[in-house]
């Protein structure tokens, strides 16, 4: 059996550390994406560390304590109301849009696996849609037609990966079904209860980097979009990488990959509606509290 002394967990007088506590929530929360009840993170941070239960049998009651202090501030939220936990970074006042994939940090981006589906659906709309489409490049059909292809590549995967994960956002967009007509969204969500277009756009140039980069090319339209996730073919074109997410008025004049909104607030959003959990109020709730500690 381990020592209390071996446990990274425990402090010297055997009780948790409020650093090792407030890290540990903070990697499980990033995973996760989703502001959770105290009790579901004690367990969940205990399943991931058995030992410290082995280590110290009453340290579930401390890290319980220790994150509705909350330990760590900087890093972590705790509304005493709803007893619900998660970081502090995601409740910025600025639209957070989406979450189900794994995300070591707040830059790491989701990494898409395109499945059958994918390949079912690009076919299709490849086939029925190509004669209705404008070669905005006009650099022959050939091109055209792979460059369609791997577009609706990247395209499916997003649209099936929000799809999967939250259905009761996920809307089709206004011209689905309809192959001969022409929308500038590739789907529509449901959020902040209101009907947002969206555009899954792919890089159009390079940064000064070298590195892709977007924003609306020649000949594509500005106007029947909300926001654009952006996202790119990688690995041979095996997989689809979620760069980031931006406002239409930003994509207009370019955007490189750092200056782009992280996939993660838009998670975290979609995650918080679909858990009924009042993100707004939480927000408010904090930071009137962090007001009033300010002030005293």
């Amino acid at each position: 059996m381990n020592s209390a002394a071996e446990s990274p967990l425990l402090s010297r007088d055997g009780g948790p550390d409020r650093r090792e506590v407030a890290a540990a929530a903070h990697d499980l929360l990033t995973q996760q994406c989703r502001i959770v009840k105290v009790p579901d993170l004690v367990e969940g941070l205990l399943n991931r560390h058995q030992r410290w239960l082995r280590s110290w049998p009453r340290c579930r009651d401390y890290i319980r304590m220790r994150l509705r202090e909350p330990c760590e501030p900087s890093l972590l939220f705790h509304d005493a109301k709803t007893d619900l936990v998660g970081l502090r970074r995601w409740l910025r006042f600025r639209l957070p849009l989406f979450p189900g994939l794994p995300m070591e940090h707040i830059r790491n981006k989701p990494v898409l696996q395109p499945d059958g589906r994918v390949a079912y659906w690009v076919g299709i709309e490849t086939a029925l849609r190509l004669p209705y489409m404008i070669n905005k490049r006009q650099d022959g059909p050939k091109c055209h037609a792979a460059r369609i292809s791997k577009g609706g590549m990247v395209e499916w995967t997003v649209k099936l990966w929000i799809q999967d994960h939250w259905p009761q956002a996920y809307l089709d967009a206004d011209n689905a079904g309809s192959y001969a007509s022409y929308c500038a969204h590739d789907l529509k969500l449901v959020i902040f209860g209101k009907v947002k277009k969206v555009d899954v756009a792919g890089p159009s140039w390079q940064d000064e980097a070298g590195e892709p980069a977007y924003g609306a090319v020649a000949g594509k339209p500005r106007t029947d979009v909300d926001l654009h996730i952006c996202a790119r073919a990688i690995n041979g074109d095996k997989e689809v990488i979620i760069d980031g997410w931006c406002y239409a008025q930003y994509f207009a004049r370019g955007v490189p990959q750092f200056e782009l909104e992280s996939i993660e607030r838009l998670v975290v959003r979609l995650n918080a509606e679909q858990d009924d959990v009042d993100l707004d109020g939480l927000t408010a709730a904090v930071r009137q509290r962090t007001r009033a500690h300010l002030s005293r």
